[in-house]
């Protein structure tokens, strides 16, 4: 029964099981060297099913996909909720912008990245009347 990461993910070294270090990669972060987890990382037996349930994995077998117990629907949405909470979107707003394809994220200053429907976005709104609020 197996899974995989499906994003990269930070790697807390002082608590990681010897089993994983060798999963480990490195990536300097604003000068720091820091630990993460790359996407495809592979996990199996319980851990898969819990990386699969939180939306950080997908399973890649029919045994790990069955023990989930999850739609392939409802995987997506968790992988979805989870991308999202790991890029700090968590306002209902954001996450319907993100979801639309507005927005990709926020940068250093909290400001949105425009995403590839920014444009046309700023255009409906200018577009929108008062009535039609």
């Amino acid at each position: 029964m197996q899974a995989a990461l499906v994003l990269d993910q930070f790697a807390d070294v002082s608590q990681c099981p010897e089993y994983r270090v060798a999963s480990i990669q490195w990536q300097s972060v604003k000068g720091t060297m820091t630990a993460y987890f790359p996407a495809g990382t592979l996990y199996e037996g319980d851990d898969a099913i819990f990386i699969c349930r939180t939306g950080q994995g997908a399973p890649l077998d029919k045994e790990c996909a069955d023990a989930v117990g999850m739609t392939e629907a409802q995987l997506k949405t968790a992988q979805l909720e989870y991308k999202m909470c790991s890029m700090g979107i968590n306002d209902k707003g954001d996450k319907e912008l993100y979801r639309a394809g507005v927005i990709l994220g926020y940068d250093d200053k909290l400001q949105y990245l425009p995403g590839p429907n920014w444009d046309k976005y700023q255009q409906a709104k200018t577009e929108t009347t008062v009535e039609e609020i």
